[in-house]
């Protein structure tokens, strides 16, 4: 399979009657270890040594309309989110200071808000959510422009007249070779799992040597060393479930099949359940993620026709061969581009090429993980049933 391409704050601790403070810088004990605390992040706009107007302590930023420690910061924020009702024992004028502070919440809090700080500004826990997962969201638009940018820079663009003829060539070689059902001989039925094996596998590799010997820089290598290309990788393998996953119905979780119904009986259902597949549930279950997951990219058969050369192309011929690594580059190009043009046309924006390449990888994984269920000669018949 040829590789995708490259590309605290500090604490106080408190009980209802005091608490003791310590300096940022100084260490504490835990369970026998000796950790440093991390001094917070401090602004640029406070001043050298500014102290938080609320107790007193080295001040850490804006909080809530007011320049205030990480202390006074997490308590205020607390109270606000949890509603917090607080009584002074004494007359309501505690003084408030860095060693005082926790004994009287009541005065404390009060403090914060004759010092300007506002719970309008406090978030609840589901705002606090969405604008987590707005930071998340714009995290990984971040990655993914730089991932774009990353291979617009490695993949020069190709004249359209070339694109169009390597992509006719590939897909009408995947739609001969790889898309048919695979039928199997009428006797597969009553063979021992041994014979059913070599029954499955003969054809299945057959045709996936055909398919790479019809692209482009193949049709001159030799039998031994497509065979050793093929045998080299899972490439064979991961083609066949990209072909499998995508005749799935994701809304019934039915394998849509073509079965011959012996004659004179009515017409069999198009559809097999997944769950009536002999199969180990693990693996029906990561049948059903990586299907949902292409679903939702909605391919055209001339993506799935380019991605199944490049899973197939070998990376020890791109390697040792420079036209090899050419022609490696320029499946990828192509590919990226015919995903970036169906994009626009199908409203996914810039990410559907580097979700592509994610699930591309899952579904490298997937095959990896599960390789050994299509090397049992017992499985043949249900095998068969998933490459018709």
């Amino acid at each position: 399979m040829s590789p995708i391409p490259s590309r605290l704050n500090s604490s106080t601790s408190s009980t209802s009657s005091g608490s003791s403070t310590s300096s940022p810088s100084t260490p504490y004990h835990h369970v026998g270890r000796t950790r440093t605390r991390q001094a917070p992040y401090i602004p640029s706009y406070l001043e050298e040594g500014q102290q938080c107007v609320v107790c007193g302590d080295k001040a850490t930023g804006l909080h809530y309309q007011a320049i205030t420690c990480e202390g006074c910061k997490g308590f205020f924020r607390r109270t606000a989110q949890k509603r917090l009702q607080y009584s002074c024992k004494e007359n309501n004028d505690c003084e408030i200071n860095v060693i005082s502070r926790n004994v009287c919440q009541a005065c404390r809090f009060k403090k914060c808000l004759i010092s300007g700080m506002t719970t309008d500004l406090v978030l609840d826990e589901q705002e606090r959510n969405a604008k987590r997962q707005l930071i998340e969201k714009n995290r990984e638009k971040k990655e993914l422009d730089q991932l774009m940018g990353l291979l617009k820079e490695s993949f020069p663009c190709l004249p359209i007249n070339e694109v169009k003829s390597i992509v006719d060539n590939v897909s009408e070689a995947y739609c001969k070779w790889i898309d048919p059902s695979l039928k199997m001989d009428s006797n597969f039925r009553f063979q021992d799992p041994v014979e059913q094996f070599n029954s499955l596998m003969t054809p299945t590799l057959a045709r996936t040597f055909a398919f790479l010997k019809s692209l482009e820089g193949f049709s001159s290598l030799d039998l031994n060393q497509i065979r050793e290309i093929m045998t080299s990788s899972n490439g064979w393998l991961e083609v066949q479930i990209l072909k499998t996953i995508h005749k799935i119905d994701v809304e019934n979780w039915l394998l849509l099949i073509e079965e011959d119904a012996p004659q004179g009986s009515p017409p069999r259902s198009p559809g097999v359940p997944l769950g009536n597949l002999r199969f180990e549930k693990n693996f029906i279950d990561d049948l059903k993620r990586i299907s949902e997951s292409f679903s939702n990219l909605q391919m055209t058969t001339e993506e799935i026709a380019l991605l199944s050369a490049v899973i197939l192309f070998p990376e020890s011929l791109a390697e040792k061969n420079p036209e090899m690594k050419k022609q490696k580059k320029q499946l990828w190009t192509i590919l990226e581009h015919i995903v970036e043009q169906n994009a626009s046309i199908l409203d996914f924006g810039i990410e559907r090429w580097p979700k592509l390449l994610n699930k591309l990888m899952n579904l490298q994984m997937i095959v990896n993980r599960h390789s050994k269920v299509f090397f049992e000669a017992t499985n043949a018949r249900e095998v068969a049933r998933l490459f018709t």
